[in-house]
C-alpha cells in the first residue's frame, strides 16, 4: 500500500511527486509517482516563460521605436507637420529596451567585452579577473538601481509633456532591468566558482 510522503512545508514542491512504500525484504523505497510533474521542472518552465515574454517585449519595443521614428521623420519632412508625441514615445521605448536588453544580453552571455588581456592570462588569473569584473558590474548596477528608485519616488507626480505617463515608470523600468542584470551576474559568478571547484576536484 502506497502512502504519501510526510514532508515539511519547505518541501511542498515534492509532495505530489514522491511516494514511500515497502520494497522486497521490508526496505523503504522512495519513488516518483507516475503521471506527476516534479516541482523544479514547473519552476523552470515559469522562468522560461518569463524570459521568453521579456524577449518578445523587448523586440516589440524595438519595432515600436522604429515605427514611431518613421512616423516622426515622414510627418516632418514628407508632410511638413510635426507629431509631438513621437519624440517622447521613441525615447521611452529606447530606455525600456536598453535596460531590459542589458539583462537579456547577460543571460545569453552576449555582453560586449574586450578580452585582449584575458586571452593571455593563465586560467586562474583569468577567472579571478572575470569574477572581479562581474562583482564591480553588480555593485555599479545596484547603485544605479537604488538611484533609479529614488528618482521614481521623486517624480511620481510628474507626467510626460505629450503622454499621460508618469516619469516614475521610466525609473522603475530602469531599476527592474538592473536588478535582473545583477541576479544574472550573481548566477554567472556562482557557476564560474562551481566550475572551478569541479575542475579542481577532478584533477
Amino acid at each position: 500500500m502506497r502512502t504519501h510522503r510526510a514532508v515539511a512545508p519547505s518541501e511542498d514542491v515534492w509532495r505530489d511527486c514522491l511516494s514511500i512504500h515497502r520494497g522486497e525484504g521490508g526496505s523503504v523505497v522512495v519513488s516518483k509517482q507516475e503521471g506527476r510533474d516534479d516541482g523544479p521542472s514547473g519552476l523552470l518552465r515559469a522562468v522560461h516563460v518569463f524570459w521568453s515574454t521579456l524577449d518578445v517585449l523587448v523586440v516589440a519595443m524595438f519595432i515600436g521605436m522604429l515605427v514611431v521614428m518613421f512616423v516622426q521623420v515622414a510627418s516632418r519632412y514628407a508632410l511638413g507637420i510635426g507629431v509631438p508625441w513621437t519624440d517622447e514615445t521613441s525615447r521611452f521605448l529606447f530606455i525600456g529596451e536598453i535596460f531590459f536588453g542589458a539583462a537579456i544580453a547577460q543571460r545569453y552571455g552576449a555582453q560586449i567585452r574586450i578580452t585582449v588581456l584575458l586571452d593571455v592570462l593563465p586560467d586562474r588569473a583569468r577567472l579571478a579577473l572575470e569574477t572581479l569584473a562581474d562583482i564591480l558590474m553588480a555593485v555599479i548596477a545596484l547603485l544605479v538601481a537604488y538611484g533609479a528608485v529614488g528618482m521614481a519616488q521623486r517624480t511620481s507626480s510628474v507626467t510626460a509633456s505629450t503622454l499621460p505617463i508618469s516619469f516614475s515608470y521610466l525609473y522603475y523600468v530602469q531599476a527592474t532591468g538592473l536588478v535582473l542584470l545583477v541576479l544574472l551576474v550573481l548566477r554567472d559568478i556562482g557557476a564560474r566558482i562551481a566550475g572551478k571547484r569541479g575542475s579542481e576536484a577532478r584533477s
